[in-house]
């Protein structure tokens, strides 16, 4: 195929007077730098840097961390600057609780603590102040995230820490299962909370649905303006509450507390806790049973008889918690 003739490139303007200019620059810019002896070359009012990372290179213009723990704390965070407020969201990246004493680049507002599945807000009583930043004590449960917003004036003046009270419910618990879904045809004692997967009972180790955990407790009140959580410790997999047949609301994941303030009354409390598990030990179960004995049914069981018993029911300890 015939085309126009190309043209001809360039030659390459001023040079080699070019190439002489550009490592001279060069030169201007890095100075004696190699990165190990020699990591800092000051530039007019600037500074060329190399063999540091991000921090170190902020901390020689005093730029501290926005966010700050230690650098073996498993802690993310996102933050974002608005017009109104200093919001800061924390997640624990470990499946176990962990004690963190993070410092914000915020100074002047007091800290909230927000949640993120309640929806609720709480004042956090407890932090210190510097002169631009603020460290805040917390602990946060297993894989827990949270807000923590700075949008109010502080005092000036360090706050207290918020005692809480803890009462056990430790007596033993009546566990009604569903029949229809393989369990127990009555009611059974718990006289502590145990693994469903571990029980001797075949018909507990393997069920797969809804148990509801009935117990009661005593309530004399506190005699002051005071919150009342319901610690369920650790449930597997989730769980509602009611308390006095009125529902207070669900948990799914750690930390698993609920506020029953608003359903307590004077004297004797009834609780009842619905609890449901995965699909995954009556799977296991159903695999060595014939096919009409079995309860489930699905296109492909991807577990057998040599699989593992997942974990499953209310676990505890159970306890209330007032703030």
């Amino acid at each position: 195929m015939l085309g126009p003739k190309p043209e001809t490139s360039p030659s390459l303007e001023n040079y080699p007077a070019a190439d002489q200019e550009v490592a001279r620059l060069a030169a201007e810019l890095w100075g004696n730098i190699d990165g190990n002896t020699i990591k800092i070359n000051k530039v007019g009012k600037g500074m060329v840097l190399s063999g540091m990372d991000l921090q170190q290179a902020l901390n020689l213009v005093n730029v501290q961390p926005d966010f700050k723990v230690t650098p073996a704390d498993p802690v993310l965070f996102i933050h974002r600057d608005l017009k109104e407020a200093q919001v800061y969201f924390i997640s624990n990246q470990k499946d176990s609780s962990i004690n963190i004493r993070p410092e914000f680049r915020v100074s002047g507002l007091a800290p909230e603590w927000w949640d993120p599945v309640s929806g609720s807000r709480q004042i956090i009583e407890q932090y210190s102040t510097t002169a631009g930043s603020t460290v805040v004590p917390m602990q946060l449960a297993p894989m827990e995230s949270a807000f923590v917003v700075f949008r109010n004036k502080t005092s000036g003046q360090v706050s207290t820490l918020t005692n809480t009270a803890t009462i056990a419910i430790n007596t033993p618990w009546s566990v009604k299962f569903d029949a229809k879904m393989g369990g127990p045809l009555n009611a059974v004692q718990f006289d502590s909370l145990t693994d469903w997967a571990v029980h001797p009972n075949d018909s507990i180790r393997y069920y797969s649905g809804a148990a509801v955990y009935q117990n009661s407790f005593t309530w004399q009140g506190t005699g002051k303006a005071s919150r009342v959580y319901l610690d369920l410790g650790l449930v597997k997999a989730i769980a509602k509450v009611r308390i006095n047949d009125v529902e207070v609301g669900g948990v799914w994941t750690a930390p698993y507390k609920i506020d029953i303030t608003a359903a307590l009354k004077p004297g004797k409390n009834t609780i009842a806790i619905k609890v449901v598990n995965t699909w995954v030990n009556r799977l296991i179960h159903d695999s060595e049973l014939p096919a009409n004995k079995r309860i489930t049914w699905t296109i492909h069981n991807p577990y057998n008889n040599k699989s593992g018993l997942q974990s499953s029911g209310l676990l505890g300890p159970v306890k209330l918690e007032i703030k």
